[in-house]
């Protein structure tokens, strides 16, 4: 997989996220993008005690956290754009029904111009 392009900011309620954290959960979500299968190493190793006086909540949390926020972003990001697709499409639609309309409009005048004249 390539590495990403850049950095995404993710809705990680410890802030901020370990730099190994913040990798996992990039790579988690250019692999859902990408609509590939990944296999992934715990983003956090043993709780150490140093580990618990930095971060006392993330250090027993972060391999969840990373997965959820990972995965939360893309689904966000995701939902975004495909609500702007659809909407897109709906749009293209009333284009064409309109040009449509309007083309056999100016038929029907034709057709009508041509009758009264004949």
């Amino acid at each position: 997989m390539n590495k990403p392009k850049q950095v995404l900011s993710f809705p990680f309620p410890y802030a901020p996220p370990w730099p190994i954290q913040q990798n996992f959960m990039s790579a988690l979500y250019y692999c859902i993008e990408a609509k590939h299968v990944g296999v992934f190493e715990s983003p956090t190793g043993t709780v150490s005690h140093l580990n618990l006086e930095l971060h006392p909540k993330q250090s027993t949390q972060g391999k969840s956290l990373s997965i959820i926020s990972g995965a939360l972003k893309w689904l966000t990001d995701h939902n975004a754009v495909s609500s702007a697709e659809q909407l897109a499409a709906l749009i293209q639609q009333k284009m064409e029904a309109q040009a449509w309309a309007i083309s056999r409009t100016q038929q029907s005048r034709q057709r009508f111009r041509t009758d009264v004249g004949s």
